[in-house]
């Protein structure tokens, strides 16, 4: 979880200097390490950019796009366990742009088999949803 967690907080600084105008504000990208959540420090101006940046560096790279709205703990966990998820079934993620739903509601049929003990994510109106 603590993987999740600097993946959240790396993506969410960067949503916070484009929206009070610390940066300018359009889509930028982020390269995240699925190993331990870290961002390189840098937002690409195309998935390209950052694709190439990372090129050199050690495999299990992946790509965020940096949207208005920050991320909270449990997209996170979910965007993280997804996309290791993915590279553990071969996903190249310098190579192809897996498609994902970009909000947590969406991924709900996906939460039960890439998150262990999922009752501490999900609030108890959800848990009878399933």
């Amino acid at each position: 979880m603590d993987a999740a967690a600097r993946m959240r907080d790396a993506i969410n600084l960067h949503v916070f200097a484009g929206n009070t105008g610390i940066r300018e504000r359009h889509l930028q990208w982020l390269a995240i390490n699925l190993e331990d959540g870290r961002s390189d420090g840098n937002v690409y101006e195309s998935r390209r950019d950052a694709v190439r940046h990372t090129r050199n560096l050690s495999k299990g790279w992946f790509f965020p796009k940096l949207g208005q709205e920050q991320m909270g703990e449990r997209e996170s966990i979910i965007v993280l366990q997804m996309a290791r998820q993915a590279f553990k079934n071969g996903v190249v993620f310098a190579e192809e742009e897996p498609i994902v739903p970009m909000l947590s509601e969406l991924s709900l049929p996906f939460i039960p088999n890439t998150i262990k003990n999922l009752s501490d994510f999900i609030t108890p109106t959800r848990r009878n949803h399933r």
